[in-house]
């Protein structure tokens, strides 16, 4: 510890020094450096801070996980939704309206370049007689469900007869 002395003292600079109540080698005394003794960081503050590193990566980790399974979760949604609508263009754009049914109606478990999807496809036909004539469409219906989904993507679409 240093403390200023007045008008001069032992050290040229004014300061004395306290010294140390053990001796140093040699028989002199040794003087109390409070900085001396602090040069590096404590076991206690290592650990710590290695603790606070450690829970921020694993929170990383965490999110980074749920990023990609959310990321995977919309790629198969926005697929399964391409596949209902491919077939429903397919089926609306068909000049042949009395076989609808019999041409697409049914279950495919082996979609090209959708491995794992299952498209099934119903389509029902209501004719309603009026005194006008007969009231003729088609309901369709596409499910489409797919791994990695929780809910099979749904589309719908109503045919008129020509």
């Amino acid at each position: 510890m240093l403390t200023r002395v007045r008008g001069g003292g032992p050290g040229a600079d004014g300061l004395r020094r306290t010294v140390c109540p053990r001796e140093g080698a040699g028989g002199r005394a040794r003087f109390h450096d409070p900085a001396a003794g602090r040069a590096g960081f404590t076991l206690v503050e290592v650990i710590v801070a290695l603790t606070i590193l450690l829970v921020g990566l694993l929170g990383m980790g965490v999110t980074g996980g749920g990023m990609i399974r959310s990321a995977m979760r919309q790629e198969a949604l926005e697929l399964a939704t391409q596949a209902a609508e491919d077939r429903l263009a397919a089926i609306t754009m068909d000049p042949r309206y009395a076989s609808l049914d019999s041409l697409y109606a049914g279950t495919e478990s082996v979609i090209p370049e959708l491995p794992g999807f299952t498209r099934t496809t119903t389509i029902r036909r209501t004719q309603t007689p009026t005194q006008r004539g007969t009231i003729d469409y088609q309901e369709i219906s596409v499910v489409v469900t797919a791994p990695g989904l929780d809910n099979p993507v749904g589309r719908v679409a109503v045919v008129g007869a020509p």
